[in-house]
């Protein structure tokens, strides 16, 4: 019994351990957007596709500042991940699946899908506005799956509400009766046409599509025409993404996602900001200086300011509040850049360490055996001394 209690004791630290680990983290992706050459207004969406499926959606500004979005994605480690505004692919090449956030900022550029195309498609996310197929198309338009820059028109090839033979037949068609001799009757037939898509325009100008009647009259006199010209545009080429300035804007993180005793780890050169968001405040951590074996870090909004060794960690009550909230750790130095680990811990009390009692000083032993020895002989002389005097009055 008591070696089974010895085993259980043993492996159960390894389970508490495992167990959690069997729990999927996402990644999460972040970084301001560009539609068309421009910052994309709050509200635009954004989508993350593994294998042509939805594996992730939010908009813009929904949960960072303006212009900027923060995705978490679920998938496995390897995957290759992919993002689409307004259902139109970005020009930034396809991202790998890892747990966690992914550093640096992976920002997005995207254009809108050019008239005659076919309308992009996307998760159709509904917070906190209802969007359809319209907000991908350069025209505004998205009509029986073409971007356009027009709503239903009369020689669209579609019969459509509101259209009729009468008002529209080069989309709706006519009623035609063949003439016949001497008064005879005669048999009517009604073309009804309906026509494909148009295609796409081709480099020498011309869209084509299919149309057919449906009532197989023989007739062409209102079918809708196949082939008409278009303007070919060339697709834009990806502008140059601007070099960012001298100065590293600070990156943004909200360490409120982080799990208790999780690391979010950062690679942070001389005098370079790090801003995270703790309970809705955003704080800013600076990198004074960073030598071979320690760096300087300041905390400006809470007056702290301390310094690290090399695998030192410190612990700071970052809102005031009592307890200590967030400790920073650092891992190491290579090539003048530190690696500085931010962890949210468990928020206990802060407890001021008492001071140290003095315990009473202890006689060394060899000081001890000295006196006990001269006690006995003190003892033995004594014991001797008055014997002799007994004998000498007895004689």
């Amino acid at each position: 019994m008591v070696l089974k209690m010895r085993k259980l004791l043993v492996y159960l630290p390894i389970f508490i351990f495992i167990i959690p680990l069997a729990y999927a983290v996402p990644a999460s992706w972040y970084g301001y957007v560009a539609l068309n050459g421009s910052t994309a207004s709050d509200g635009v969406i954004v989508d993350a596709y593994i294998s042509n499926s939805i594996a992730g959606t939010t908009t813009v500004g929904a949960v960072q500042s303006s212009g900027y979005y923060l995705i978490h994605v679920e998938g496995n480690v390897g995957d290759s991940v992919s993002f689409r505004i307004y259902g139109n692919n970005v020009t930034q090449a396809a991202q790998t699946w890892s747990v966690g956030f992914q550093h640096p900022a992976f920002n997005l550029t995207a254009n809108y899908t050019a008239n005659g195309q076919a309308c992009p498609t996307y998760s159709g996310y509904t917070l906190p506005t209802t969007y359809n197929s319209n907000a991908g198309c350069a025209g505004g338009y998205c009509v029986h799956s073409i971007c356009r820059s027009a709503s239903t028109y009369c020689g669209d090839g579609h019969c459509d509400t509101g259209e009729s033979a009468s008002s529209c037949s080069a989309d709706c068609g006519t009623t035609t009766s063949p003439s016949g001799g001497g008064g005879g009757g005669g048999t009517s037939c009604s073309e009804s046409w309906s026509c494909t898509y148009w295609t796409g325009c081709s480099k020498e100008g011309i869209q084509t599509r299919i149309c057919t009647d449906a009532n197989n009259c023989g007739t062409t006199t209102n079918k809708p025409v196949e082939e008409q010209t278009c303007t070919y545009i060339e697709p834009e080429e990806p502008e140059p993404e601007e070099e960012l300035p001298a100065e590293k804007e600070p990156s943004l993180i909200d360490i409120g996602l982080i799990e208790p005793d999780k690391k979010y780890t950062n690679l942070m050169a001389g005098e370079d900001k790090i801003e995270f968001l703790y309970q809705g405040t955003s704080y800013e951590i600076n990198l004074d200086k960073v030598d071979d074996a320690s760096v300087d870090i300041t905390i400006p909004s809470i007056s702290a300011s301390f310094a690290l060794g090399l695998g030192e960690s410190k612990r700071i009550d970052i809102n005031n509040d009592g307890k200590l909230d967030v400790m920073f750790i650092l891992d190491a130095i290579t090539d003048g850049n530190a690696e500085v680990s931010i962890v949210l811990i468990e928020e206990a009390p802060m407890i001021e360490e008492p001071e140290p009692v003095e315990e009473p000083e202890i006689v060394p032993l060899q000081i001890m055996w000295s006196l006990i020895l001269v006690i006995v002989l003190i003892l033995v002389f004594s014991y001797l001394y008055g014997r002799r005097n007994r004998y000498k009055r007895y004689l």
